[in-house]
């Protein structure tokens, strides 16, 4: 699934760098492409149907030369028939293809809009995760050696000292900041519990 919706996502970022004449002129292939394949799935079906028929009118004959022109036939027939069926996979392909095509035109500014919101958030996240990682490496240096338990038994006794004081929350956040390097949920999570406000 996830290999498909790949797929889908670099087929509509290429698409939606296309301009409206560009994007007409990838209709119109399609289109095209659409009507050469049902020509051919015509053509194919008209052979298959003369040969039918051709077999049927001979497939009773005792002759020895109707008998090999009958085998003949069946075996065209099936390669045919196998020629109409890949066809017919192809055109299924095609006409997938036209209604994505068609969609993302219909819907081309609000597919443009989702895509941007997703690139932003990417690199929103990659920012976060890059700054995490700062925030980690420059943790308060007295602190440094302390466990992660140390760290939070620390950050609830500093949030208990603050509790029913008003307006000390952010003050409370920014102290725990300065013990912890940032705020995860975690650190979030014992301030709140400390202050006894919900999180």
């Amino acid at each position: 699934m996830g290999k498909k919706n790949s797929k889908l996502e670099t087929e509509y970022s290429r698409l939606s760098g296309m301009s409206e004449e560009q994007l007409a002129a990838e209709n119109t292939k399609v289109a095209t492409e659409l009507a050469n394949i049902n020509t051919k799935i015509s053509s194919l079906t008209e052979k298959v149907t003369m040969l039918a028929v051709e077999i049927e009118s001979i497939k009773d004959s005792d002759k020895e030369e109707d008998k090999a022109t009958v085998a003949d036939k069946t075996e065209k027939r099936e390669k045919l028939n196998a020629a109409l069926e890949e066809a017919k996979a192809e055109k299924e392909k095609v006409v997938k293809k036209s209604e994505r095509l068609q969609g993302f035109s219909k819907n081309k500014v609000a597919i443009q809009r989702i895509i941007a919101y997703r690139d932003k958030f990417i690199a929103q996240e990659t920012a976060l995760k890059e700054q995490k990682a700062k925030n980690e490496s420059q943790a308060c240096k007295c602190c440094c050696n302390a466990s992660e338990e140390e760290l939070l038994a620390q950050i609830s006794e500093l949030a208990r000292s603050y509790r029913g004081k008003e307006g000390s929350l952010i003050q409370v956040l920014h102290m725990a900041q300065s013990i912890y390097g940032y705020l995860p949920l975690e650190v979030q999570k014992v301030v709140a519990d400390g202050l006894e406000i919900p999180l």
